[in-house]
Order: structure tokens, then sequence, then C-alpha cells
């Protein structure tokens, strides 16, 4: 767990494919690998997801960390982390997913919005707490959050683009939960489209290095 959260934290950018086709995740996976992204969150609801993360896991090793996301319940927490994710998200609230994520020592995020659900969040054993969604209020809130709160580590999710990213990053965010930014979303992604995700990958990552926080 030490070694994923201090990934996370180090890398900042954790790039969201939801609801991928296999051939499409794999190859986006290398896209953003080559422009380094090395943090993948597969959504719960993925087809064949078990599959997708031993083989992404047999290819990159150590060199990527996997999680999955939208967990909503602690059913199938156990075959993730076998399969090789080493960390669980959800858009809520959960004990019994932060428990058992916990007790494989994988790296626990739920998603809370107000500072009680943040603070109960991380008082149940979050690592870090995913505010979510966080499009409609801005860094300016997660800036208003950590204020009181500066030693709970913060993972804005929703709507973050090259655009606002910094503004973020000066807030002292502990990482970014990234999708239609980093432009995740492509079917049967064409070689223009990979070359959009590593461009745009490399461009966000270079924004993590140069922005400084307040």
């Amino acid at each position: 767990m030490k070694h994923c959260l201090q990934h996370i934290i180090d890398n900042k950018i954790i790039a969201i494919l939801r609801r991928p086709k296999k051939e499409d995740a794999l190859l986006m996976v290398d896209a953003l690998y080559q422009g380094g992204v090395s943090t993948i969150e597969i959504t719960a609801d993925t087809e064949d997801i078990i599959s997708l993360i031993a083989t992404i896991k047999a290819k990159y090793e150590n060199a990527i960390v996997i999680g999955v996301g939208t967990v909503l319940n602690q059913e199938r927490i156990v075959q993730y982390y076998e399969a090789g994710a080493s960390f669980i998200l959800s858009p809520n609230i959960q004990e019994e997913v932060i428990k058992e994520a916990k007790r494989l020592n994988m790296v626990a995020i739920p998603g809370a919005l107000t500072p009680t659900e943040i603070v109960h969040a991380y008082n149940l054993g979050a690592d870090i707490v995913k505010v979510f969604p966080i499009n409609t209020l801005g860094a300016s809130y997660i800036k208003d959050i950590q204020a009181p709160l500066p030693h709970i580590p913060l993972l804005p999710t929703g709507g973050i683009t090259e655009d606002n990213m910094a503004d973020y990053l000066k807030t002292g965010s502990a990482g970014f939960g990234i999708s239609s930014g980093l432009k995740t979303n492509c079917v049967n992604c064409s070689t223009e489209q990979l070359q959009e995700i590593t461009a745009t990958a490399k461009k966000l990552v270079a924004l993590c290095n140069e922005v400084a926080y307040e």
C-alpha cells in the first residue's frame, strides 16, 4: 500500500477509463504511459475487468499502478486485488468497501463532497478522499476545505482539464481523477485519437511538474 499511495501522490494524475472495451483499454493505457501517466483507474462496470487488470499488470508490472473505480460494495474487491489492482475508488462513502480495501492492504479512496463527509471518510480509514463532483464548485472550494483540514489528502475529480489544472495544483491537492480531460473516451480508438491522448498526457504531466502549491 505504501508504494501505491506514494505513487499516486508523486504522480498526481489518475487516468479514468470508463467502461472501455478491452482492446481500447490496452491501447489507451499504452498511449497514457507514453505520455507519462502511470496511474490508471478502470471502472468496475467494465466488461471482463479481471482479465483486463491482469493483462495490464502482466505487461507493465510495477511501472503502472492500477485501481478500480465506482466500487459500490465489497463483493469483488478480493478479485480485483488478486488480478493486480492496488487501489479502490468509490463515488460515495461505503464503510464496508473502505474496510475491505484496508484489509487487503489496498489504498482506499472513497468519494465525498462536504466537510462533514470528508472528515467521516477519513476517520473510517480513507487514505485519500475523492472530492466529487468538483466541476461545479471549482478549485476555490478545495482551497477552502484544505484550510481547516490540511491533514486530509484530497483528490478532486470531475471536469479537470489542461485549462483549470493549475488552479487545483495551487490548492495542494494530493492528485486528480481525470477522464475526458485526458481524451480517454474513444471507442475503436484511431491512431490519431491515441496520439492525442499521449500529447494531452504530456501537457498535464508537465503542468504537474511546473505549478507549485501556494
